[in-house]
């Protein structure tokens, strides 16, 4: 019973210590979207 618990413990440890990690890549992925619409508006605009 109690080495059950330290298994969950560890996972919930990781999910944790993933979790924000997994916030920032969301945040810089739509950074990155952001800035490719802005460019992509100024190369159109360029272009036309």
């Amino acid at each position: 019973m109690g080495s059950e618990f330290n298994v969950d413990e560890t996972i919930w440890d990781q999910c944790c210590e993933l979790m924000p990690a997994t916030g920032l890549l969301v945040m810089k992925a739509k950074e990155l979207q952001d800035e490719l619409i802005s460019t992509g508006k100024v190369a159109f605009q360029q272009i036309a």
